[in-house]
């Protein structure tokens, strides 16, 4: 995060691509993008959350999911 706390992207992340999205923040910071990794193993027990839960762990950062397969519904959470 920048010193005001604020990011400039959320990578989110499942299971074994959390370790892509690790790597890819440690890139980021090295060009001064502060980037927050959130490791979202269960999409239903997320959205079971409160929105203002949800929109604090999100941020309103651009975000970028890191999946393996496919897009697999991950705009959900993304945006366009």
């Amino acid at each position: 995060r920048k010193p005001d706390g604020k990011r400039d992207v959320t990578i989110i992340a499942t299971g074994s691509e959390v370790e892509i999205a690790v790597a890819a923040a440690e890139l980021l910071a090295g060009e001064d993008i502060a980037a927050a990794v959130v490791s979202m193993p269960s999409w239903e027990l997320f959205e079971q959350q409160d929105a203002r839960y949800r929109n604090e762990v999100l941020s309103s950062a651009p975000r970028i999911a890191v999946e393996a397969a496919a897009r697999l519904g991950w705009g959900r959470w993304v945006g366009e």
